[in-house]
């Protein structure tokens, strides 16, 4: 299955696939690095190879003096904006209603003649906490360690989520939503924010 990765492991797998000397790309990142930073490259290099993408059969001095590059590597666009694809259909609704007024519990048949339906409400999840989800998203999107365009399709796919919560409604869809977003802050490092929400997701039993 396919794993995206952060966006700064991303960058420097683009940058050594681009290399016309990978390695003398890697063995120059290494020069007059603090101890910070030099653990955080070594880390970076490290999930690269634990994710097939790269490997680096021979160290030397203690930084690469030979790299492999794994086809997994060349075709991590393709594989990428498949899975963009594929998780943007999971979201994505065929039918658009529109409604001038406040609504909820609000059931539609479409396409039928002759026919009869009951309904029930909706209480198969917990609208308000599903709500309180989606707002700490909106507040802290801008320390996710996502690009631009990801950020703005998961604030796109939230909003739609929090309208639907609010109003109590759809919760099949809020339920994608939320798995999508767990998906997608799974692959966030770094971020305080994107704990504590995975954490909250996680009480939902998604």
């Amino acid at each position: 299955m396919f794993k995206k990765l952060p966006s700064n492991s991303r960058t420097l797998l683009q940058e050594i696939i681009d290399a016309d000397n990978p390695t003398a790309l890697l063995q120059g990142k290494f020069d007059k690095l603090s101890s910070k930073e030099d653990r955080e490259l070594r880390a970076l290099i490290r999930e690269l190879i634990t994710e097939g993408y790269i490997n680096i059969p021979k160290w030397a001095d203690n930084v690469p003096w030979y790299i492999e590059i794994n086809n997994s590597a060349r075709t991590y666009d393709e594989r990428e904006t498949e899975y963009e694809r594929q998780m943007a259909a999971s979201v994505s609704t065929n039918t658009t209603n529109n409604f001038w007024g406040n609504t909820s519990n609000v059931q539609i048949q479409q396409n039928t003649s002759g026919s009869s339906q009951s309904m029930s409400v909706d209480q198969s999840i917990d609208f308000d906490k599903a709500v309180e989800i989606f707002k700490h998203v909106i507040s802290h999107c801008g320390e996710f360690q996502f690009p631009d365009t990801e950020k703005e399709h998961l604030l796109d796919i939230v909003t739609e989520a929090m309208s639907k919560a609010e109003g109590k409604s759809d919760s099949t869809f809020i339920k994608k939503a939320l798995i999508f977003l767990r998906d997608m802050l799974a692959n966030t490092t770094g971020s305080l924010a994107a704990s504590g929400i995975l954490h909250l997701i996680t009480q939902m039993g998604i």
